[in-house]
């Protein structure tokens, strides 16, 4: 873990490596099936949302705690930043779960992919939501905001790695037990 005092950055967060791995997980389910898997993928990143967890700061992103839905990531140098951040987060948890759940089988290795996509579109759907502020995102960004745990652990980064950790070891004991 490390932290960038300066920025208020401090990592792991509920990020979207757990939100990856966990869409991944729910969607071995469903091997033969790559769009039950992207379903089961979506549907756990609003499971996980319900529990409390911290987030990583993204230092783009305007926060209005009186009207969530009036939230926004403005453009320029930070927002690169935080792009660069969500990438290398997207990008482990891809290769993560791509490495936990892999056993050789292609079919569900599409599964795969589609579940961890499914796990964490719908913080992508967010950026979208900022961006057009439309209908079905409205909605979805509505439904996002009320599902979403209010109890926080924004800066405390021991029960957030701790949530990380166990989210994680949960998604690699569900797979291990479904598949006796």
């Amino acid at each position: 873990m490390f932290s960038l005092a300066a920025t208020g950055y401090t990592y792991p967060h509920m990020t979207l490596t757990s939100h990856a791995i966990t869409g991944a997980a729910v969607a071995t389910l469903a091997p033969q099936n790559p769009a039950l898997a992207f379903a089961f993928g979506f549907l756990s990143h609003f499971l996980l949302d319900a529990f409390p967890h911290g987030h990583y700061r993204l230092l783009s992103h305007t926060s209005h705690p009186e009207d969530r839905l009036k939230e926004d990531m403005i453009y320029g140098r930070a927002f690169v930043f935080d792009l660069l951040k969500i990438g290398v987060d997207v990008s482990l948890g891809a290769v993560l779960a791509y490495f936990l759940f892999m056993t050789g089988d292609n079919p569900k290795a599409v599964a795969i992919a589609f579940g961890a996509l499914g796990g964490v579109l719908p913080d992508a759907l967010q950026f979208v939501y900022w961006k057009i502020r439309r209908e079905p995102l409205i909605s979805l960004q509505k439904f996002h905001i009320g599902v979403h745990a209010t109890k926080k652990f924004d800066g405390n980064a021991r029960k957030t790695a701790l949530v990380e950790i166990a989210t994680i070891v949960i998604a690699i004991l569900f797979v291990q037990f479904t598949s006796l």
